[in-house]
């Protein structure tokens, strides 16, 4: 999972569709041989949402375009990130001067795929009700799940059982931490507003 932070917004969507496709707003996907690349470009100016994409994110890729506050904010945050990632800028010199001391690296923007640390969750980004299908789980996998697994629900501490997995779409068996974007059917019984709490939460494994 990648982050792209800008300043630059048509520069920060130009990079992630280098990187991948566009699924949906601010995401973007790739398949890969065994998984899936995503990339997330939070929104220009919305930091909170930079450093929730950072948070989700194994490496990120900064793009400087004029020397601000909003790209002094973003150094920041990459640097705070403690992920690997790599800056690039039209003005070196001026990064230099500027944000040198932070020591980010510098350089071309190249494809990097790590797969994330089993980190026994699932991150839920979004959950709601199927009719004739029943609660859905929407969010990135950082630990392997499988059909038929059971999972707890935080912070409502309810237990899932995974129905179904699909990947972009597809149906799957199992949701691998490098095919990192899915969807989860859980179990029946599971009302959506019990569910929904795990809204920005996670599925523990």
């Amino acid at each position: 999972m990648i982050t792209v932070l800008s300043n630059d917004e048509a520069k920060a969507v130009g990079i992630a569709e280098r990187l991948g496709k566009r699924g949906e707003e601010g995401v973007y996907y790739r398949r890969l041989e065994g998984g899936v690349r995503t990339v997330l470009v939070p929104r220009r100016g919305d930091l909170l949402k930079a450093a929730e994409c950072l948070t989700l994110s194994t490496y990120y890729y900064l793009y400087v375009g004029e020397i601000d506050a909003e790209a002094a904010e973003l150094a920041l945050l990459a640097k705070a990130s403690g992920l690997g990632g790599r800056a690039a800028t039209d003005d070196e010199a001026a990064f230099r001067r500027y944000f040198g001391e932070l020591g980010l690296e510098l350089g071309e923007l190249a494809d990097v795929d790590r797969r994330p640390d089993d980190l026994r969750y699932i991150y839920v980004e979004r959950a709601f009700n199927v009719r004739g299908v029943g609660p859905v789980a929407i969010g990135f996998a950082y630990t392997d799940v499988r059909i038929h697994d059971k999972l707890v629900a935080l912070p409502s501490g309810v237990e899932v059982d995974v129905k179904s997995i699909q990947i972009l779409d597809e149906d799957q068996e199992e949701a691998a931490r490098r095919r990192a974007a899915g969807r989860l059917q859980a179990a029946e019984g599971i009302h959506v507003c019990r569910l929904s709490y795990t809204f920005r939460g996670a599925l523990i494994n």
